[in-house]
């Protein structure tokens, strides 16, 4: 089998011109040899159709055409030709005789036109300037003025309702005062200068430990020498509900003490009321030997500190439960733990062995 040798299209023996491209193709000038029997015939290599290679786009200043790939370049910009017509000479006519009138009436009105632009200008945008002008300062004064009346208002409001809170705390201070008054003006159920055993019949032994209650240089002392213990002092012979129960004391030497109310010294069910040597005040209840919960901690300038003796005043009407030091008003708490009981003293130490002195206990019943 012949090939073209131009396109590479099959030939059939005998033909002298390539069917597809026409390319003149003259037969053999001699025959092949014959093909052994046992080999396979070796395939002649087909050659491909020239390659004609593609337009690719290039960009120009007057748009985008199409170049063969061997003629493209970078792409370039060249601006469009410029040039200018040749200007015609003429020749300029006179002016008529209407025309010359109309230019010199445009003109004087013109000039009527400036003067009484001159005169708007001198004379009637000044005046509407200096009246836009006043009503603008008019209008600042005035805000100026609500501005001031606004915050004068705001001020008297503010004085006002802090006159008021004022007025509010002085009012509850004169009522807590009146009720410590109130409570500590009769005759009083209990009377004990706690310098020595009495009717009301005071706890008096030794803790285990050391310390205990004892009377010692006419006053109750309370002592305790082992760390988160403390040491109550009770009145057993008596038992109070609502009352005003005050006692002075004096710390020693320790961390502090205070009063012992509406207790039941068998089960140890009881409030303590501590007065700290460094002015800390607060209320715990205890429920039982191993339960001693605080439900008040707080602190106050009008506790003394130190060794100094201090006025301590407990005062109960029902749930609530005011304090007094120095017969000032500490602090209320309202609580339901318990309603009646016995009173007493008491000394605790957190860390360190404390001594406390009482004297002049004093109870009212309200």
């Amino acid at each position: 089998m012949r090939y073209c040798r131009n396109c590479g299209t099959p030939l059939q023996s005998g033909v002298t011109s390539c069917p597809k491209c026409g390319i003149s193709t003259p037969p053999p000038s001699s025959q092949p040899a014959p093909i052994s029997s046992n080999r396979q015939p070796t395939p002649m290599a087909v050659s491909s159709p020239p390659h004609t290679p593609p337009a690719y786009p290039v960009a120009g200043y007057y748009g985008t055409y199409s170049a063969p790939q061997s003629q493209q370049a970078s792409p370039y910009y060249s601006p469009p030709p410029s040039f200018k017509a040749p200007l015609a000479k003429r020749t300029r006519p006179g002016l008529s005789r209407g025309t010359s009138i109309s230019l010199v009436i445009l003109a004087l009105l013109m000039m009527l036109g400036g003067v009484a632009l001159i005169y708007y200008t001198a004379m009637t945008r000044p005046s509407q300037f200096r009246a836009q002008a006043t009503a603008t300062v008019q209008t600042i004064l005035t805000a100026q003025t609500q501005a001031t009346t606004t915050a004068r208002a705001q001020a008297q409001a503010t004085a006002q309702v802090q006159a008021r809170i004022t007025a509010t705390a002085q009012a509850q201070a004169r009522t807590l005062q009146n009720a410590y008054t109130t409570a500590t003006s009769g005759t009083p159920t209990l009377d004990s200068t706690l310098a020595g055993q009495d009717n009301a019949n005071w706890s008096n032994y030794d803790a285990v430990g050391g310390g205990g209650c004892t009377f010692l240089n006419n006053a109750l002392h309370a002592s305790v020498f082992q760390n988160r213990t403390y040491v109550p002092c009770f009145a057993q012979a008596s038992n109070f509900n609502n009352f005003a129960f005050q006692v002075q004391m004096t710390i020693l030497k320790g961390d502090g003490g205070g009063l012992v109310f509406r207790a039941n010294d068998a089960k140890v069910q009881l409030y303590l009321l501590r007065i700290s040597h460094d002015g800390l005040f607060g209320i715990s209840v205890s429920r039982d030997r191993k339960t001693l919960s605080p439900i008040l901690d707080d602190s106050n300038g009008a506790i003394k500190t130190g060794s100094q003796t201090n006025l301590v005043t407990v005062i109960t009407r029902n749930s609530a439960i005011s304090i007094y030091v120095n017969k000032q008003f500490v602090g209320m708490i309202n609580d339901t733990t318990y309603a009646t009981g016995e009173i007493g003293v008491f000394a605790y130490d957190s860390n360190k062995g404390t001594d406390v002195a009482f004297s002049n206990a004093t109870v009212w019943t309200l």
